[in-house]
């Protein structure tokens, strides 16, 4: 797959603050890409700097092999995005939003073409409905619709599902899948949720104080993390005096409390709940989460 979006070595100051540190990327085409960070990380200012919306203190965008700075219309005639909450005339009709927006990017879709996006993104039958009477997710959809209407080949969603409910956030989770998997679309979603991008991402970086800290195939960064397991135990200080006698006496995190953290692969489990259970320790439970969420949690602490 060739690659959509390549940012080299990326830099954006504002006086003595630097937003983005040398930050260098790339997006191949079909993919979702997550783009994490937590807030203040730079992940609004590089998206802005994709776009074009702000110049680059120092570096380089390429969109579609061709340069951000030469090739700006080319390059926005085949994009679509949503930074941070989409807006529409409220006292407007979502079609009549809808096919203004599409004016302003020179194209005139037909009836059936509106009809169409409005059932894609969950909204059929409310098209002719005044935005103000939709609800929070309701916009996010049409904001969807807005960045669907000229058939854009690259997506960038800037925190897509704030404020957005359970269902919500399950419904855009869906939504974007199936931009990418029965439209070939490349998607670029920021978040600051490591689970939610998990989920969907193909590829994936994260950004603290406008540099990576971490990037990759999200298969290869998590499988090769190991997970902190956290095991409810009736009797701990039994526990950890027997997992010191073992392999697993250099994985040990934290014990009391009835809990027991151990940094072990997720095949390693039923063996360390069988050891206990041989030794007559009864284990309520066994829960675990990535190291890579708990790096990427601490870093969220930080800021």
């Amino acid at each position: 797959m060739k690659d959509i979006v390549q940012l080299n070595d990326l830099h954006k100051k504002y006086g003595n603050f630097t937003a983005v540190d040398g930050l260098s990327l790339q997006v191949k085409e079909g993919d979702v890409y997550g783009f994490l960070g937590p807030n203040g990380a730079g992940k609004s200012t590089t998206i802005r700097m994709m776009l074009s919306l702000i110049a680059p203190t120092s570096g380089e965008v390429r969109i579609f092999d061709k340069s951000l700075v030469t090739s700006r219309e080319e390059i926005m005639r085949n994009v679509g995005c949503i930074i941070e909450k989409p807006d529409f005339y409220l006292y407007m009709s979502a079609v009549k939003n809808l096919q203004l927006f599409a004016r302003m990017n020179g194209v005139n879709p037909s009836s059936k073409e509106v009809n169409e996006l409005f059932d894609l993104v969950g909204l059929a039958g409310r098209q002719n409905d005044l935005v103000r009477t939709y609800s929070h997710g309701m916009k996010q959809r049409l904001g969807i619709a807005q960045t669907l209407i000229h058939s854009p080949k690259l997506i960038v969603l800037d925190e897509p599902t704030t404020g957005l409910d359970p269902k919500g956030i399950i419904d855009l989770r869906n939504l974007i899948l199936r931009l990418k998997n029965e439209f070939g679309k490349t998607i670029i979603l920021s978040s600051h949720i490591l689970s939610e991008i998990e989920l969907i991402a193909d590829s994936m970086v994260i950004i603290n104080k406008g540099k990576a800290v971490a990037q990759g195939r999200v298969s290869e960064l998590l499988s090769n993390q190991d997970l902190i397991v956290t095991f409810e135990l009736n009797d701990t200080v039994a526990a950890e005096r027997i997992i010191q006698e073992t392999v697993w006496h250099g994985k040990l995190r934290v014990s009391g409390s009835g809990e027991l953290k151990l940094q072990i692969s997720k095949e390693e489990i039923s063996e360390v709940v069988k050891l206990f259970v041989q030794h007559g320790i009864l284990v309520n439970s066994a829960t675990y989460k990535r190291t890579l969420e708990d790096y990427f949690l601490k870093l969220t602490a930080n800021n």
